[in-house]
């Protein structure tokens, strides 16, 4: 009776947990070369990089009221390597402090405790052969060399009262060559920590531009694609626009270190408009992009053609960002978008909608007629040189659009949203009828593109969208927005009805991977117009992203402080699978009108990129990218219980064994 008395108590902790039914993946990742540091015992280290380093010293005043000098100072190191990533760590011990120096990858942070009674502003950082030290506008520290500039982020600081987080004033102040920090409103009988929790950088020229898509290539880089109006680009390493015209949104792709500096930006444009949708990068680091053009003049590469106002484009770039390798068009008599590309086992997969009844389709694929109405999906695959392998229109009497695409080994996974009461939905699938206004729907094609593997709608009774999904393990995910109080949701989730009707709310469901079941399905929102734009799974919780105009967005140990309310904010959340608990939860922006688009994860942090619409100056639209490193205490402690549970029950279950033996 006791095992089974642990079993369902093991159970019901993974389950509470999120963990409940999922399993650890390996990750593979390599970084960069970028800038270490040397620290030693008395306290004096170096910066270096591949072309030498710069000398400093860290000088502690008195540690507190009853002492009239310096305490000594300890440093304990300690490194690894896994898969080519150095690892390091560095503690630096004083009698009121101390100092953690991690270096994982090409992420390097200085992470502070200063203990009861200890004021940070004693401990003073001093640089030598430097030609510059300020902080920016930004609240970051600058510290301007013959290396190079190196970018320390903002301070965030906190205390812990009780079981909660309070946030602290934190700046960095400058002194010649010397930096201390400056915080202010902390308990003095409670330790001080300070962890820049998140990295902030606009990026772009002096015009517009809007990050909307955002990969992680396997060396580590991360790319961005877009759309820009700007002619003053830095690091620009490709521009092909025809000369003396100019037009009003061109095409971009923006390559980044792990560390948010620019390495190169491709920007290629025709005299007239086109977007930047979709990026993959394949083994190789070759770039592949999508998104449409109303110019009949972009560089193209081979036999592409022209047809309509509105076409699809598709370029193969060299991982340089130097090179167009291949450039074409793709449509048919009518006008056609994508907005969606997965590069997968050396092929690329687009999804988009067409108003053409001639959309090139191929031979023996799923549907090869266009189904009326005012558009239809169109499902494609190519291969490296973007030669079409297999071509399918997917759709009902009305009007339908994918968003967002996935692909494994399994096969390819869409969704967007429909206006069709007559999608092929598949026997047995969660939802069956469309609800009205527009619904969401997901559908599964196999790799040939030749067999409906399964279709479903979702929605309510007013406006439903799917903007996200990604496939994990055996679920698919899907994140979007909705404006129905009826939109169907699960039990015990963080949220379960709308508060305002005509208010949109965002949403997560998890669905299996044959669209049968519903597993989990919450809301995510306060009281006013909320979206969720991008989902993003790991192997113990789940990312999610979009924008917010709620003054009561829920919000959890947030570090930048920013309040919700303005006329949109972007956000970053992580939940658990169960959609119950949000682990962490913050906006991020500036205080402007703010979105994120897009997240990617390197197994230690986030990199988030979105867009801002600033309240004042020339420009219209800025792009950034942020780093977000979670504070999960909360998560870790359910882990810990969990661990808990799990030892206890190996304990019992092996000392029960041990004892049959015996007997």
């Amino acid at each position: 009776m006791i095992y089974i008395l642990l079993i369902l108590s093991l159970v019901f902790v993974y389950k509470e947990s999120g963990a409940f039914p999922f399993i650890k993946a390996e990750h593979g990742y390599k970084s960069l070369g970028t800038p270490y540091v040397h620290i030693n015992g008395d306290g004096s280290f170096k910066i270096c990089t591949e072309k030498g380093c710069i000398k400093g010293e860290i000088t502690p005043e008195p540690v507190s009221v009853k002492a009239d000098k310096p305490s000594p100072i300890r440093a304990f190191q300690k490194g690894y390597y896994y898969e080519n990533i150095a690892f390091g760590e560095i503690k630096l011990v004083g009698e009121g402090f101390l100092l953690t120096y991690k270096s994982q990858g090409a992420y390097n942070e200085m992470l502070w405790k200063f203990n009861p009674y200890f004021r940070p502003e004693n401990v003073k950082v001093t640089l030598y052969e430097i030609k510059n030290l300020y902080v920016n506008d930004e609240g970051n520290l600058v510290i301007e060399t013959d290396l190079g500039t190196f970018i320390k982020s903002k301070p965030v600081a906190w205390q812990y009262i009780g079981d909660k987080r309070v946030y602290l004033k934190a700046k960095y102040v400058v002194n010649s060559n010397s930096y201390i920090l400056k915080i202010e409103g902390f308990d003095p009988s409670l330790p001080i920590y300070v962890d820049p929790i998140i990295k902030f950088k606009s990026f772009g020229g002096s015009k517009n531009e809007s990050a909307i898509n955002l990969i992680m290539g396997e060396k580590g880089y991360i790319y961005t694609v877009g759309y820009t109006t700007s002619r003053d680009w830095q690091s620009v390493s490709l521009e092909r626009r025809p000369k003396g015209k100019f037009s009003s949104w061109d095409i971009f792709v923006a390559k980044f270190d792990n560390d948010l500096n620019l390495k190169a930006v491709a920007i290629i444009g025709g005299s007239k408009e086109e977007w930047g949708r979709s990026v993959a990068v394949d083994e190789e680091g070759y770039i592949y992009l999508c998104g449409w053009t109303h110019s009949p003049d972009l560089p193209v590469t081979d036999s592409s053609y022209k047809k309509k106002d509105a076409d699809v484009f598709v370029i193969k770039l060299d991982p340089d960002l130097k090179r167009i390798v291949h450039l074409k068009y793709i449509g048919g008599d009518e006008y056609e978008y994508a907005y969606t590309l997965r590069y997968f086992n050396g092929h690329i997969y687009i999804a988009g909608e067409t108003a053409s009844p001639d959309f090139p389709t191929t031979k023996g694929a799923y549907d090869r007629t266009f189904n009326g109405g005012t558009i239809d999906v169109f499902v494609m695959k190519l291969d490296k040189d973007l030669n079409i392998i297999a071509s399918t229109f997917l759709g009902g009497k009305e009007g339908d659009a994918p968003l967002t695409m996935d692909v494994d080994e399994d096969g390819i996974y869409i969704a967007g949203l429909t206006w069709s009461p007559d999608l092929p939905v598949t026997e047995d699938a969660f939802y069956s009828h469309y609800s009205g206004d527009y619904d969401g729907f997901i559908a599964v094609l196999d790799h040939d593109l030749k067999h409906l593997k399964a279709l479903t709608y979702i929605g309510g009774e007013h406006p439903d969208s799917i903007a996200s999904l990604r496939v994990f393990k055996d679920m698919i995910i899907v994140g979007g927005k909705t404006f129905s109080p009826d939109f169907p949701t699960t039990d015990n989730v963080i949220k379960r009805a709308i508060f305002r009707e005509g208010m949109s709310d965002g949403f997560v469901s998890i669905f299996s991977k044959d669209l049968k079941m519903l597993l989990a399905s919450t809301l995510i929102g306060g009281s006013e117009g909320d979206e969720v734009s991008f989902i993003y799974p790991t192997d113990d919780y789940l990312a999610l992203g979009g924008a917010t105009a709620s003054k009561d967005f829920p919000l959890r140990g947030d570090p930048l402080g920013k309040k919700p309310g303005n006329d949109a904010d972007g956000f970053f959340m992580i939940v658990d699978y169960n959609l119950r608990n949000i682990y962490f939860s913050t906006l991020i922006g500036r205080d402007t009108y703010d979105t994120t688009s897009k997240a990617v994860w390197d197994g230690r942090m986030f990199y988030v990129s979105g867009w801002s619409i600033p309240l004042s100056g020339d420009k219209d639209v800025q792009a950034f990218l942020a780093i977000v490193k979670p504070d999960l205490s909360v998560m870790n402690t359910r882990n810990l219980l969990l661990l808990f549970f799990t030892a206890c029950f190996w304990i019992v279950v092996l000392s029960g064994i041990f004892y049959h033996i015996r007997k």
